[in-house]
Order: structure tokens, then sequence, then C-alpha cells
């Protein structure tokens, strides 16, 4: 018996479609959904501060000032980061907005800030590469 080779592609392509639709899905909605973050603040290449973002029970700010005056507002709050006001020309860091994940760092190039989540059980204290 023959099969037809329009409908045999049709299949594998409504197949396809079904797979990649709850692929999509489950990247976008479940992964990271319950993990705990550590917010790591370095200012000028030194590491300024680390906080566990799951151990955060009231929203709270503090700034950090630069030798020349400069400052950055940073808000903390139960599972999420942000920068809240700073007076670099561009505000680039304050318009990237709440950071509840590791897919992006907040930065502050005039200020020489960035502020990056890793996973607090992925947290070792070896260096995963050296850079000269």
């Amino acid at each position: 018996m023959k099969s037809n080779p329009r409908k045999t592609a049709f299949i594998l392509s409504v197949i396809l479609l079904v797979l990649g639709t709850f692929s999509l899905l489950w990247i976008l909605l479940y992964p990271g959904r319950d993990e705990s973050y550590t917010a790591y603040i370095h200012v000028d290449g030194t590491l300024f501060k680390t906080i566990p973002l799951d151990e955060v029970d009231n929203p709270y700010e503090f700034t950090i000032k630069t030798e020349d005056g400069h400052y950055n507002t940073i808000c903390v709050e139960p599972g999420s980061i942000r920068i809240s006001s700073a007076d670099c020309p561009d505000l680039i860091c304050v318009k990237q907005g709440i950071v509840t994940n590791s897919l992006l760092p907040i930065t502050c190039l005039p200020h020489k800030l960035v502020i990056s989540l890793k996973p607090t059980d992925e947290i070792t204290d070896t260096p995963d590469a050296i850079t000269h």
C-alpha cells in the first residue's frame, strides 16, 4: 500500500508544531520559577556585596557612591533587585527595571557597577575561568 507524501508531510508538520509549541511553553513558564538567587554587586571589578534574595523579608534600599561623588541607589525586594535611581547621564541601569533571574545583569557603565544574579544552589567558591 502506497502512502501519500503530502499526507505524511502534513502529519509530520503537525507533530513538529505541537512539540515545538509545548517546548516553548515549557521554557517560558516553568524553569527557574522555584530557584532562589543570590545577587553579586561588583563596583570597579571588586565584589562589593552579596545578597541572597530568598532571605530578604522586607524591601530596603541602599546607595553606592563612587569616589568622585556619583551614586546608584539599589532597591532590594524579596526575590528581586533593581537600581531605582542614579546620576549617570543615560540612566540605562534604571531603565533595566527589576531583575529576578540570571538571564541579564544590571550594568551601569559610567559608575562601573554590575549586579548579576546566580542561582544560590550553584554557587561555589572556585572561579569558573581565570582572566589575565
